[in-house]
């Protein structure tokens, strides 16, 4: 609901309690650029971070390791379904995000990209390899 950042203000200042609106999720920079003023005294932004080691049981210690700490993920029926839910961010970056900063290119191209990059941590970066191995 884009039309929610045009000028909040107004709609906070008719009605001031705390918790009145909360908004979750991931806002876009630009979004939140489009917001006609700043807010400053009318808004709080809270960072939820995952779920950290010390918050779970030793045992699902490998659990976090692999599946990561965010609760959709983490607390998943099974391993398919993690790493479903894992791509998820990751095509919708590629496939929204990028383009919409100017960087719209073939989904599968990026993706591959990304997964190649992932598989060199630690190691040299070859750039020739890569462009190469994408053709």
């Amino acid at each position: 609901m884009p039309e929610v950042f045009k000028d909040p203000r107004s709609l906070i200042d008719e009605d001031i309690r705390n918790g009145r609106f909360i908004i979750l999720g991931s806002a876009p920079p630009l979004l939140l650029q489009n917001a006609s003023t700043s807010l400053t005294g009318r808004i709080s932004f809270l960072e939820l971070t995952p779920f950290l080691a010390e918050e779970l049981v030793v045992m699902d210690i490998n659990k976090l390791w692999f599946r990561g700490g965010y609760p959709r993920e983490f607390l998943a029926e099974n391993e398919k379904e993690s790493s479903l839910i894992l791509n998820d961010p990751i095509f919708n970056y590629i496939a929204r995000d990028l383009p919409s900063f100017g960087l719209a290119t073939e989904t599968r191209i990026v993706d591959m990209s990304l997964r190649m990059l992932a598989s060199l941590h630690g190691n040299i970066l070859s750039a020739s390899d890569i462009a190469n191995s994408l053709g």
